[in-house]
C-alpha cells in the first residue's frame, strides 16, 4: 500500500533494510498514519513501533448485544453481521468464565474502549468481555452465593433491573422488591421479562 501511494521511493533500499533489522516478522498490524517526509529508515522503525491510530467508542450501559453490534459498525470497526454471527461462539462464551451462559449478551461491559481498526470482531468482544472479568470481581461472586444465586443469575437480573428503570437511584428499591418476589417464589412481573 505504501508502494502504491508513492510514498516509498527507494524499494530496494526497504528491502534490505527491512531484512537487516528483521522488520517483516515484527511490523505491526494496524492502522497507521505515515508521513511523506520520512526517509527509508524512519518508516521502517515506525511500522515496527506498533503505534497505531486508535478510535474512541462508547459503549452506554443498558444497549444489548444487537445495539453494541450496530455501535461498532457504525464506528467502522466491526461488521454487525460478524459481531452477531460470534454471539453464541463457544471459545468466546469460555472467555466469560460463567459456563452456563449461552450467549455473551450482558457480557460486553459498557465502557469507552479505543480499538484499532485491524482488530478483529473476534478480538474486540474478548477485550470488552476481559472488561467484564475484571469488574466482576471474587467479592461480587462471593456475595450472589451468599443469596443462593449463581453469578449468570445475578446477570440477568442485573439486566432486568436496567431495563425496568433508567434511573439509576431506583435501582436498589427495584432490586429489592425483585429479591424478595425471588425469595417468596413470586413471578417479577416485570415489563422487560
Amino acid at each position: 500500500i505504501i508502494k502504491e501511494k508513492g510514498m516509498l521511493p527507494y524499494p530496494r533500499l526497504y528491502q534490505y533494510l527491512a531484512k537487516k533489522l528483521k522488520a517483516h516478522s515484527r511490523v505491526q498490524s494496524g492502522e497507521f498514519e505515515i508521513r511523506h517526509q520520512w526517509n527509508t529508515y524512519q518508516l521502517i522503525k515506525f511500522l515496527i513501533s506498533g503505534k497505531s491510530i486508535l478510535h474512541r467508542i462508547t459503549i452506554p450501559e443498558g444497549i444489548n448485544f444487537s445495539q453494541i453490534a450496530n455501535r461498532l459498525n457504525e464506528a467502522n470497526l466491526a461488521k454487525k453481521e460478524i459481531i452477531l454471527s460470534l454471539k453464541n461462539d463457544p471459545d468466546l462464551l469460555k472467555k466469560t468464565g460463567v459456563p452456563e451462559a449461552r450467549s455473551l449478551e450482558g457480557f460486553l461491559f459498557p465502557e469507552t474502549y479505543f480499538f484499532s481498526r485491524a482488530e478483529t470482531e473476534r478480538q474486540i468482544l474478548a477485550t470488552m468481555i476481559a472488561q467484564y472479568r475484571k469488574i466482576f470481581k471474587p467479592y461480587f461472586r462471593k456475595r450472589a452465593k451468599e443469596i443462593g444465586m449463581t453469578e449468570y443469575e445475578i446477570l440477568i437480573l442485573a439486566s432486568i433491573v436496567e431495563k425496568e428503570t433508567g434511573t439509576a437511584s431506583e435501582r436498589p428499591l427495584i432490586s429489592s422488591v425483585f429479591h424478595n418476589r425471588i425469595k417468596r417464589r413470586m413471578r417479577l412481573d416485570s415489563d422487560p421479562t
